[in-house]
């Protein structure tokens, strides 16, 4: 085996990307309250050249791309709710949420997203097409009851077992003595914002999330497609304010025009799967981001394309090159023709061995037959 590897080189313009968008309800936007719905593109393993994260986190980013196009179609009705849904789609999450922390601290300071001050309740959608149906929404704090928090778990619970599935919440704190942060929406508790994650993973320490198997072929169209419909749905409802009674339980917002499309779940996970995702691999022209990008544009109002960089003289994180490598092999006999070759050669020097204790006596013999003769 040889590898032959330049040295490693530090990437001084590496740039995270992020996009965000809304789709404003009935009345004064400014003012209405909002729900926003995140994930992340990029993924993460031992090996960034072959990083895909079929389902940590292309499950996620796939899911918010659909739920876009169906509320898309939704608040194009005449029937629309009084609220706004906002879709952020954040880079560098791998990085302990890297592009995340730094949206939240620039549009705290800017105008650019006028609806945060609004914002009822984060939904962070990670690792969500696992083999199993089920859904775990991992909070940092217990809701109270009849806050945004709760009334959306209680949907969620609703949703998920009527579709088939299931669906548990899981508290955890906030672990401020790690240096990385364990879900997506701890950036935003940290920021005193109501959210939560929703995953099909029930630790967050799963080996998958950074697995290099985690590949297409380990996630199913079918599984992620009922999970979206089950987050969309509960979304729906809660937004309609559509209160859990059981004469609530029979209405399904998302049905006919509005159901999610197995074929547009497949179509967009194929495409984030068909590259590695790894941060350090992602450029701003990538035709992935490109694409996504178009997507937003496609059913959103107020889509911003956002650029952060690390700090210069403190920076967060630091990648180098190269992330891609040639190894050669080459092929060699096995080992039991070493092994028969190691028998034959000890077996010619022990001949010789033998051979060069009898020569004095064989020497002799052969002497004294001469001088007779």
């Amino acid at each position: 085996m040889n590898i032959h590897t330049p040295s490693s080189k530090k990437q001084d313009k590496y740039k995270t990307i992020n996009l965000h968008g809304v789709l404003e309800g009935s009345g004064n936007a400014d003012r209405l309250p909002t729900v926003l719905l995140v994930a992340h593109y990029d993924a993460m393993s031992g090996i960034p050249g072959l990083s895909y994260g079929a389902d940590s986190n292309g499950s996620g980013a796939v899911a918010l791309l659909e739920l876009m196009r169906i509320f898309q179609r939704l608040f194009s009705s005449s029937n629309k709710p009084e609220y706004n849904i906002a879709f952020l789609l954040s880079g560098s999450a791998k990085l302990n949420y890297f592009g995340t922390k730094k949206w939240l601290e620039e549009m705290r300071e800017s105008s650019k997203f006028p609806y945060l001050n609004q914002v009822e309740s984060v939904i962070c959608l990670d690792s969500i097409a696992s083999q199993s149906s089920n859904l775990y929404i991992h909070i940092s704090k217990p809701p109270k009851e009849g806050s945004a928090n709760h009334q959306l778990i209680q949907h969620l619970k609703e949703a998920a077992t009527e579709f088939g599935s299931s669906a548990e919440h899981i508290h955890k704190k906030i672990a401020l003595a790690h240096s990385k942060l364990a879900w997506e929406h701890e950036q935003f508790a940290m920021s005193k914002m109501a959210g939560m994650t929703i995953s099909s993973l029930e630790n967050h320490k799963a080996p998958i999330r950074t697995s290099a198997l985690d590949t297409r072929s380990s996630v199913t169209s079918q599984v992620l497609t009922q999970n979206i419909h089950v987050i969309g749905e509960a979304v729906a409802r809660y937004i309609f304010s559509l209160s859990s009674n059981d004469s609530a339980k029979q209405v399904t917002v998302l049905d006919a025009d509005l159901a999610v499309q197995r074929s547009m779940v497949k179509a967009w996970l194929d495409l984030l799967t068909s590259e590695p995702r790894a941060a350090q691999l992602l450029k701003p022209t990538s035709s992935l981001l490109i694409s996504m990008e178009q997507a937003f544009q496609r059913y959103l109002q107020s889509v911003s394309r956002t650029t952060y960089t690390c700090d210069t003289r403190d920076p967060e994180f630091v990648l180098y090159d190269p992330v891609l490598d040639t190894m050669h092999v080459y092929s060699v006999k096995p080992a039991v023709f070493d092994l028969f070759l190691a028998v034959v050669i000890g077996a010619y020097l022990g001949v010789v061995y033998l051979l060069s204790l009898a020569y004095p006596s064989l020497a002799s013999k052969i002497m004294n037959k001469t001088k007779k003769a």
